[in-house]
């Protein structure tokens, strides 16, 4: 399952794998490359890396079931596009009645999808939904006017969701128009949005929850298996056994590097980092070296593609020019481009730098090349595969500026020092430089003396994150570090100060532990949540944080060690004895997921001083089923704490090893109710014929709790032994007892507790007559049939209700018991228990026989049973309904006949009650007409009724042609206006069939299904083939057959008002 957390606590939601690239050749050329067998995707149902431990986990599916607006962020590589497009063909399939895997849609919705750098200009320049109609057109092959219907159309049903890709990618000088025309689309109430954007670029955008995404959650259990599934693709000679070993040698250096230890988390980066290693043989210094090696893989290929050797320099410079060009955010269009090479001396005229420009994109696969259309016209634009492979062109080019002179590239980076847009070139810069270089730029960066320093210390803490980041934090940690203990102990920084020591890892933690003692609750719990990003070297003094005074720190420091992992084992089990009860839950669920390593502390644990640690050991070992624990456990039945003893019974039930019956037997002796309570249920669990005894006495026992505990547990485990004694519990003076013992008799289902079930049939309790009317019914023989035909009459409709639902499971094996009971006058339930009539041709027969002579309610009530059972058989009898005195006997016997289904007899029914002397019946006869397919059989008796003389028989029927919406129908609702009192109806039907027919044609809507997400997987070519039919009728085709778009909610409008004077008989009779 995906997950995610919300944003305000730094959380996270899991990309699938990559969705669907418009070709393997691109999602090679873009930093995937062919997945073998063995490949092992990021998972998204692990325990990941985050940024801040406490951080809560949301499935995916549990935001999309919200409807609110989202932001779904991440940094580059985080798999945010990826995710969206997921989302996207999601609900594309789910619109189209399609499986859906891994995604439980409940409310589909026709996904329509922006590449917001591509459509930055048409946004900014008209509205968000100019550029979703301009989307429409492109995918569909459609006019603009057609594309507006038939987003109109998708508006009205099933839902337009609006999947908003890239908001950090926009140019800067169009980024704040595109955030306010944003705005304006969630406000208009058109759609749902989901966006997606680093976390930075997001600031004032509100209106939207915020989530993270989190793509790995268990080192173990995800990010292993990914780097083993990438070693094994990049390296397939290798060995199963040096794999796991390449692997884990990968994984400890990984966690050992400050530079790339945040990389973890990342797939794209960690696939990068996984070809590093198989190329070097070692892991990278940081993450310039990554999008180094990626840019040295892009030439092979050129060179394999036809590039010739000595363009190399050429084509560097030339990809240096187009990123920089793109990153100050100017024109992309091709022409655009096609100047700068030409103005930048790279090419020699338009046509050379055409050619240039071809070459990048086609030969590199650094470059993708995207048609789109605005003001009717076709426009090729370009843009690099990822956004932050143009980052790192643009810190190659500002590495060259350096080193040309320092003192200038100083002063134009000065300013931008804190602009989101510039924060990933200049982490890659000081990264690209060597270690004297960097520290003479991070030096200059702690000094810059930004706008209110002294307040906000943006220059110290970005200072110490690009040395983090670039791998130089060792140079200047000295310096750096007593700033960053100053700025600890702010509250408004402690957050963001903890956040950038742990990423130093191991050097800090002294320096977090010193932060430990610091009055303020804010400072205690943000070095907390920083500690659970250290690692194993964290848990020590995240021990003394269990300490603490105030229980939101302690709270964070359970989470703090469940990020850690295996490594906090004992010390979360020393956990299990704090004072909150939430609290030792969570670490027992945390000790679930860390699994077998986690087990020998929990048996441990079972002899703790502490009598909540035992308890909360004893549950965890329960849940988790560990077999070897029985011994212990055992053992701990002896507890001096009940509470304990209890915990301890529920825990051997549910390991379930026949070893403890014998001790659970003795425990059935216990002083404490709920001791002997559990250790029955336990023994119930268990089963076996060694428990039987030791219950059967214990169904004595003084407290009825008890004696509760042990039915349900005789009835679980089925002996026919334990008949005797649980019918002598029938009559236990408390009623709960005796609801037991018959539930527990109706589980056995031995013939045997017939008599005594009888009998009980007449206790004052009505869930007790409820619970043997059931075990008859489980018990189903003959005796039983009989026994039931009392309950036929008990004075409770429940009871009645269920001794119906008796019959139905026991089937014609006693259908002549129940007939003997219709004929007696013993048949008194009401309407509802008319459908437990599905037992076969004799009972239709008995249903029947109310005809002679049955008063109306009865006769009512029997043709309804009728239409129940389903059943063809029953045709007889309702066509005798049919000619009944009564008009209600008529009206059901018209819904009844609708339900059963066979047109060859329906329809003729149906034509002869349009006939019907009573206006209600003719007004019935015209509904069912419509829930039949056949138009061309329905049509003519349907004309008919819209000249009846009474005005609601006709707005029915001119509602029901209104609902077929064929041509025909539609002549026969345009003669129908001639009649004035059905003019509104009939006007409507007419008019939202026509809104239907303008949408689309033959296509239309198995294009949206085809098309699979309006952008999710970008796949259009079937959409294209269908919509060509634009306009040639037929649109009701296709997702969900949506029929008349507005036609059937506005004739259903019209329906609320003639159901308020006339009602379906079902709701009559019920009333």
């Amino acid at each position: 399952m995906r997950q995610v957390c919300p944003r305000p606590e730094r959380p996270s939601l899991a990309p699938s794998p990559p969705i669907s690239e418009p070709s393997a050749q691109q999602a090679t050329d873009t930093g995937y490359v062919a997945v073998g067998e063995g490949h092992a995707s990021a998972r998204s149902d692990s325990v990941s890396v985050s940024d801040v431990a406490s951080a809560p986990v949301i499935p995916l599916e549990t935001i999309l079931h919200t409807r609110r607006h989202l932001a779904i962020l991440g940094e580059p590589g985080a798999g945010k596009s990826t995710t969206l497009q997921f989302i996207g063909l999601s609900y594309a399939l789910a619109t189209a009645q399609q499986p859906v895997e891994r995604l439980s849609i409940t409310r589909p919705a026709v996904p329509v999808y922006l590449r917001l750098p591509v459509s930055a200009s048409t946004i900014t320049q008209q509205t968000v939904r100019e550029a979703m109609v301009a989307e429409v057109r492109d995918r569909l092959q459609c006019s603009a006017a057609e594309a507006e219907a038939v987003l109109r159309s998708w508006q009205e049903w099933p839902g337009v969701i609006i999947l908003l890709d890239g908001l950090d990618e926009v140019p800067v000088a169009l980024r704040v128009q595109v955030r306010e025309r944003i705005k304006t689309l969630m406000r208009s109430g058109i759609g749902r949005v989901i966006i997606t954007s680093r976390p930075s670029v997001l600031l004032h955008l509100g209106g939207l929850d915020e989530y993270t995404l989190k793509p790995f959650e268990h080192f173990d259990r995800d990010v292993l298996p990914y780097l083993k599934g990438w070693l094994r693709v990049l390296k397939p000679d290798l060995q199963a056994q040096v794999v796991d070993n390449v692997a884990q040698d990968v994984m400890t250096k990984l966690r050992a590097s400050p530079a790339l230890r945040s990389l973890i988390g990342n797939p794209l980066l960690l696939r990068l980092i996984v070809q590093y290693f198989v190329t070097t043989g070692d892991i990278a210094w940081n993450r310039a070296d990554l999008y180094r090696q990626w840019v040295t893989e892009a030439w092979a290929r050129a060179r394999w593609r036809g590039a010739a050797a000595t363009e190399e320099p050429h084509y560097l410079i030339a990809l240096h020019t187009l990123a920089w060009h793109l990153h100050a955010g100017r024109d992309n269009t091709e022409t655009a481009l096609q100047t700068v090479l030409r103005t930048s001396g790279l090419a020699a005229d338009d046509r050379a730098a055409a050619d240039l420009l071809h070459r990048l994109q086609a030969q590199t696969g650094l470059l993708l090349r995207l048609s789109t259309g605005q003001d009717g016209l076709a426009h090729v634009r370009y843009v690099f595969a990822h956004q932050t492979l143009r980052e790192y062109l643009v810190a190659l080019r500002l590495q060259q500026a350096w080193q040309r002179g320092k003192h200038r590239t100083w002063r134009f980076l000065q300013p931008r020092l804190h602009l989101p847009e510039w924060r990933e070139p200049l982490a890659l810069l000081v990264g690209l430089l060597t270690e004297s270089e960097a520290q003479h730029l991070l030096r200059q960066i702690l000094h810059a003396k930004s706008s209110e320093e002294r307040l906000l210390c943006r220059d110290l803490l970005l200072t110490a994150n690009l040395a983090v980041e670039s791998g130089y934090i060792h140079s200047v940690w000295e310096s750096l570090a007593p700033k960053l203990a100053r700025a600890l102990r702010r509250e408004h920084l402690s957050k963001e100060t903890a956040a950038v020591l742990a990423r130093v890892g191991k050097p800090a933690v002294p320096m977090l532990a010193q932060a430990l003692n610091d009055p303020s609750v804010e400072v205690r719990r943000a070095v907390v949540q920083a500690l659970g990003l250290v690692g194993d070297a964290a848990v020590p003094v995240l021990a003394q944080a269990l300490n603490d005074a105030q229980p939101e720190v302690r709270w964070a420091a359970v989470a703090s060690l469940v990020a850690v992992g295996n490594a906090a084992v004992d010390t979360l089990v020393q956990a299990l004895g704090d004072d909150d009860a939430e609290v030792r839950r969570v670490i027992g669920q945390a000790l679930l997921e860390i699994g077998d390593a986690a087990m020998p502390a929990l048996v441990k644990a079972l002899a703790d001083k502490r009598a909540n640690v035992r308890e909360a050991a004893a549950r965890a070992l329960g849940e988790s089923g560990y077999a070897a624990a029985v011994s212990a456990l055992v053992q701990s039945l002896r507890d001096e704490n009940p509470w304990v003893r209890q915990a301890v019974a529920e825990a051997l039930g549910a390991i379930g090893d026949a070893a403890a019956v014998v001790a659970l037997a003795q425990a059935l002796n216990d002083e404490n109710v709920w001791v002997r309570q559990a250790t029955a249920r336990a023994l119930g669990r268990i089963g076996g014929a060694a428990a039987m005894l030791p219950l059967t006495v214990a169904l004595n026992d003084e407290n009825p709790w008890v004696r509760q505990a042990v039915a349900e547990a005789l009835g679980t485990i089925g002996d026919a032994a334990a008949v005797l004694p649980l019918t002598r519990a029938l009559s236990d003076e408390h009623a709960w007892v005796r609801r037991s013992a018959a539930r527990a008799l109706g589980q056995i289902g031995d013939g045997a507790a017939v008599p005594a079930l009888a009998k009980a049939l007449s206790d004052g309790d009505v869930q007790v007559r409820q619970q043997v009317v059931e075990a008859l019914g489980c018990i189903g023989d003959s005796a039983a049939a009989a026994a039931l035909v009392k309950a036929l009459g008990d004075t409770n409709a429940e009871v009645r209700w269920t001794t119906m639902k008796a019959f139905e499971q026991i089937g014609s094996r006693n259908v002549a018991t129940l007939l003997r009971a219709i004929s007696d006058g013993k048949w008194q339930f009401p309407w509802q228990d008319a459908q437990a009539w599905k037992i076969g041709n004799q009972a239709i027969e008995a249903i029947g026989s109310v005809f002679n002579g049955g008063d109306t309610g009865k006769r009512m009530i029997a043709t309804l049973a009728l239409g129940e059972t389903g059943n063809s058989a029953a045709l007889p009898a309702l066509e005798r309904a049919l000619r009944d005195t009564d008009l209600w006997v008529r009206r059901a016997a018209l819904e009844a006949l609708a339900k059963i289904g066979d047109q060859a007899v329906i329809v003729p029914a149906l034509e002869r009650a349009l006939r019907d002397t009573d206006q209600w019946v003719r007004q019935t006869a015209a509904e069912m007409l419509v829930k039949i397919d056949d138009t061309a059989a329905v049509l003519p008796a349907l004309e008919r009724a819209l000249r009846d003389a009474d005005q609601w028989v006709r707005r029915t029927a001119a509602e029901a042609l209104g609902k077929i919406g064929d041509a025909s129908a539609v002549e026969a609702l345009q003669r129908a206006l001639a009649d004035t009192e059905s003019m509104g109806a009939a006007g409507r039907s007419r008019g939202a069939r026509k809104d239907r027919r303008c949408v689309g044609g033959g296509g239309a809507a198995k294009g949206i299904g085809r098309y699979r997400s309006m952008g999710a997987a970008g796949r259009s070519g079937g959409a294209r083939k269908d919509w060509r039919c634009v306009g040639s009728g037929g649109a009701a085709k296709g997702i969900g057959r949506y029929r008349s778009m507005g036609a059937a909610g506005r004739s259903r409008g019209v329906g609320e008002d003639r159901r308020c004077k006339s009602g379906s008989i079902t709701d009559t009779v019920t009333e």
